[in-house]
C-alpha cells in the first residue's frame, strides 16, 4: 500500500512531465482510480485553457479559432524566436548554431516582409475606398505603371 505523500508525489511528477499513464505506473495498482480521474481532470483543464487562449487569440487576430490555429502575431513569432535563442544556446556545434541562426534570421525577414506587404495593402485598401480616388482605373495604372492601349 502506497503511502498519501508517495501518490501525490507522483501526481506532482507526472504533472512536471505528462507523457505516460498515470493508472498504469507499477506499484501504484490500488490508486488507480483516483490517479485516473486526477489524470483525466488535469488534461481536462488543460484542454480548456488551451481552449480559452485560441479563442482569445483569435479575437486578437480577428479571425476564426480555426484559422487561428494556423496563425501568429508578428510579436508572439519573435517572442518565440527569443525564446529558442536562450534554450538553445550554442550546443556545443558551431555548425547547428550556425544552422539556427540563419534559420531564426530568415524568419525575421519574412516576418518584415510579410509587415510591409500589410502596411501597402491596408494603405491600398485605404486609397482605394477613399474619395480622392474616384477613378480607381487611374489610380492603379498610375500605380503599377500600366500602359494602356
Amino acid at each position: 500500500m502506497k503511502t498519501r505523500e508517495e501518490v501525490e508525489a507522483l501526481k506532482r511528477n507526472w504533472l512536471k512531465d505528462p507523457i505516460y499513464d498515470l493508472a498504469t505506473v507499477d506499484g501504484f495498482e490500488e490508486c488507480h482510480g483516483e490517479l485516473d480521474k486526477f489524470q483525466d481532470e488535469q488534461e481536462a483543464k488543460w484542454k480548456a485553457e488551451a481552449d480559452k487562449k485560441l479563442t482569445d487569440r483569435a479575437a486578437d487576430l480577428g479571425v476564426s479559432k480555426e484559422e487561428a490555429k494556423h496563425l501568429s502575431s508578428f510579436e508572439k513569432i519573435e517572442r518565440e524566436l527569443r525564446t529558442l535563442d536562450f534554450q538553445i544556446g550554442d550546443g556545443g556545434s558551431a555548425n547547428g548554431w550556425t544552422s539556427f541562426v540563419i534559420a531564426r534570421e530568415q524568419v525575421r525577414a519574412t516576418l518584415l516582409l510579410a509587415a510591409q506587404v500589410k502596411r501597402v495593402g491596408d494603405f491600398l485598401e485605404e486609397k482605394f475606398e477613399s474619395d480622392e480616388a474616384s477613378d480607381h482605373t487611374k489610380f492603379m495604372t498610375d500605380l503599377y505603371n500600366i500602359e494602356k492601349e
